[in-house]
């Protein structure tokens, strides 16, 4: 089929911001009926594990033991059966008491999407929900865990790129980089947007594995998103079609995973932070990005810079995000991780490289400790 959808060309330098239209055609490679069978094999036994575990729950009722955290609309609790025994913990999400009938309404739709979606490793799998009463619950696998921002601030150090500390933790951020580009690619592949996508809103269990969490339907990606628009604390993860014309797209959220990225290398630290939201708006108009962290290799920062492409439709694809990252991950050859030069996006210049002996005094708390870079 083809269509006509908004690919985000936006104008920052004008005062009314245009939209701009283009025809795309949507013409897909037939699937191969084998690959189509897997697929729908893998539906069908996630289906079958969703409706058994619903049943013991109808049958035994859950034992909420202890509250685990909770966020502005939701809480999560560890749980068990109510069948006596407490060995096999799960994790239930629940809405707050705060929820509108129609969040609920949203809740439950979603919950119908994920009894569709197969297990990854890389995305928090869903043992079943709970639909026929309420509070409507989501029960999720139980790990111990924490967000791999707290997992950043706890363990990151700031060290030379080839220092045996340095290489090992190059290795595991672009591990981390990797497996979240990957959760993604499979979460587009069932139709699921990650909005609120952020290194406090991915998990990271004992084997240093991560799972995404929190993503919603990609029919309800355009209200979750405008929603955030009103959470300030969120702007510095938002792109500038969203912020601008409160328009979301399929290219959205590749602009949040280059700001995880900085995260992930400058440690779990905040974005823009203490920045007001006027001068966020003013540095997305003139395209100020995030500096590049301190021993950031430059092919990493290059593929920051490729999500944050004011031309949504230029962004990479999470499918070419993985691709890059597995290459730069399975790569023998580990000079690049001290090569710190990098690729600015074509016609653009956005700040300048100053000395070295630059007085730190005059730069802004939230650039202190990386390279010494100011906006022109």
């Amino acid at each position: 089929m083809s269509g006509r959808v908004y690919v985000g060309i936006l104008d920052w330098k004008v005062e009314y911001a245009h939209k701009h239209y283009i025809s795309i055609d949507y013409s897909y490679a037939p699937v191969e009926s084998t690959e189509q069978e897997e697929c729908d094999n893998k539906v069908q036994t996630k289906n079958e594990s969703c409706n058994s575990f619903e049943r013991q729950i109808q049958q035994f009722g859950i034992n909420l033991q202890s509250f685990r955290s909770a966020d502005a609309l939701n809480e999560f609790w560890e749980a068990s059966l109510c069948d006596g025994t407490l060995k096999d913990k799960f994790v239930v999400r629940s809405l707050s008491g705060k929820a509108t009938v129609d969040l609920l309404e949203e809740f439950r739709k979603f919950q119908v999407g994920l009894n569709d979606l197969p297990s990854h490793p890389n995305v928090w799998n869903v043992l079943g929900c709970c639909t026929d009463k309420l509070p409507y619950r989501i029960c999720y696998e139980f790990h111990i865990s924490t967000s791999i921002r707290e997992y950043l601030l706890g363990n990151f150090q700031s060290s030379d790129g080839l220092s045996e500390n340095g290489v090992r933790q190059t290795q595991t951020l672009i591990a981390l980089a990797t497996g979240i580009a990957n959760g993604m690619v499979f979460l587009k592949s069932y139709a699921f947007d990650h909005v609120a996508l952020r290194t406090e809103k991915i998990l990271i269990d004992q084997t240093t594995s991560c799972k995404l969490y929190d993503f919603c339907l990609s029919s309800q990606s355009q209200r979750t998103a405008v929603g955030f628009l009103n959470e300030s604390e969120l702007l510095a993860w938002l792109a500038p079609e969203l912020i601008f014309l409160e328009e979301y797209n399929q290219w959205t959220d590749i602009w949040a995973f280059g700001v995880v990225m900085w995260e992930l290398w400058c440690g779990g630290r905040t974005p823009h932070c203490g920045k007001s939201r006027e001068n966020l708006e003013l540095d997305l108009r003139n395209q100020r990005f995030l500096v590049q962290p301190n021993n950031c290799p430059g092919a990493i920062y290059s593929l920051m810079l490729s999500c944050w492409k004011n031309n949504a439709s230029e962004r990479k694809m999470f499918n070419n995000i993985y691709e890059e990252l597995t290459s730069l991950k399975d790569s023998t050859d580990t000079s690049w991780y001290e090569d710190y030069e990098y690729s600015s996006l074509p016609g653009s210049t956005f700040y300048t490289v100053l000395d070295n002996n630059y007085d730190k005094g005059h730069l802004p708390n939230e650039l202190e400790g990386y390279p010494m870079k100011e906006f022109l």
